[in-house]
Order: C-alpha cells, then sequence, then structure tokens
C-alpha cells in the first residue's frame, strides 16, 4: 500500500523486455482513499503513447480495473502505479497484477472495471479451483516465513519462470519452472513487502507477498 501522513510522490513499475510483439491487455485489483492530485495505473514505452487509468476516486472495496489494447511494438513495455497524494492520509493499494497478450485489434484504448465488497472473495485459490480459465495463480501462505516453503498454483501450462522482487525492483531470486504448480524455497531476505512475479512467453502475473 502507498501511504503516508504527509504529502508524498511515489512510483512503483515493473520493466519487461524481450516480450512478443502483439495487443496485450493489463489488470489489477486496486483500492484507493480518493482525493489524490494524481493516482493511475499506467502502461507505457511499449512503441506507443502512454496509457494511464486514474485511480483517485475512493473506492474503499477492491475493484478491478483493466486497460485494454495495449498495442506492443517494441517488444517491450513498462507497468506501473503512481501517486502524488497532494496531502496527508492518501493511499493507493493494489495487487494481483496481470498482463497478458490478447488477440490483435485495432480497437482505441478502452477501460474497464469491476468491483467486489471483500478482498477474501477474490481469493486467486478459490478462482482456479473453480473457474479454469481464471487469468490468477495461488500462494500460500502469504505471508511465508523467510527460509520457507511457498506454494505456487497456476492454470498456466506453459513453462514459466517465477521471481521474487525487492521494492527497488531488484529481482532478488529467480528460478525456472516446467509446471504449473511449484514448491517455492524461500531464500533468507529480510522482513517486509516483495512482489512474486511468474513469466511465461506472453504473460507476466505479479503479486505482492510477505516475508516475516
Amino acid at each position: 500500500m502507498q501511504w503516508g501522513i504527509t504529502a508524498f510522490e511515489v512510483s512503483v513499475f515493473q520493466s519487461l523486455s524481450g516480450i512478443v510483439n502483439g495487443n496485450y491487455t493489463m489488470k489489477a485489483w486496486v483500492r484507493s482513499s480518493g482525493g489524490q492530485s494524481a493516482a493511475v495505473m499506467y502502461a507505457k514505452n511499449y512503441g506507443g503513447s502512454p496509457i494511464e487509468s486514474s485511480l483517485n476516486t475512493s473506492s474503499a472495496n477492491w475493484t478491478e480495473v483493466q486497460i485494454n489494447n495495449i498495442i506492443v511494438t517494441n517488444n517491450s513495455c513498462e507497468l506501473g502505479f503512481y501517486q502524488f497524494s497532494g496531502g496527508a492520509n492518501k493511499f493507493l493499494d493494489y495487487d494481483d497484477v496481470e498482463f497478458y497478450l490478447t488477440s490483435a485489434s485495432s480497437a482505441n484504448n478502452t477501460l474497464s472495471s469491476k468491483t467486489s465488497s471483500n478482498i477474501s472473495d477474490l481469493n486467486p485459490k478459490d478462482l482456479l479451483e473453480n473457474n479454469p480459465s481464471a487469468e490468477r495463480f495461488a500462494i500460500y501462505p502469504n505471508p511465508v516465513k523467510s527460509g520457507g516453503t511457498l506454494n505456487i498454483q497456476s492454470n498456466d501450462k506453459e513453462i514459466f519462470d517465477v521471481s521474487i522482487i525487492d521494492l527497488n525492483g531488484k529481482v532478488v531470486y529467480s528460478e525456472l519452472n516446467s509446471n504449473n504448480s511449484a514448491l517455492l524455497k524461500v531464500p533468507n531476505l529480510n522482513k517486509g513487502l516483495y512482489f512474486l512475479r511468474l513469466t511465461s512467453a506472453n504473460k507476466v502475473k505479479i503479486k505482492k507477498i510477505f516475508i516475516e
């Protein structure tokens, strides 16, 4: 969560390279205090003009925000969240970020959303079990102990790379997995918030993990 007791400015992003050119979709579940000077989810550096979805409207419930028709032409893309609070006690929270290849389209960029009153309703493990086509993956336990074991399940049958990334964007651990499930031995890391990233040929999924 991006939050502060005084005005602040922060950006969290992932730069992807070597991806297949084509039409991509970006999704994330977000909630926001609203009232920020600026709060956006964005995609840029993909060969076209930056695309933003405004997140500065108050939303206590988790809301799925989606950016369609990100036409990648240079085999790369930067995905991120930016917030300039403009005051105290503003926040922006996000999780379950996805970026995946879709069918080519010449349609204009569009945004869509849906809401849920409780984040537990969006448990990715339940989604995987009840909806095999859901574009999600499950990780548990979360929080996980440093040096412990993290169970990862994905409905993606492709070989994927598993990476743990710190808040500075540094990959602190990575391994290749050839199945749609894995038992990941978490390295000895400092306590705190990290991002778990699954990358396959045409899809990227990112989820927060807490190491204790």
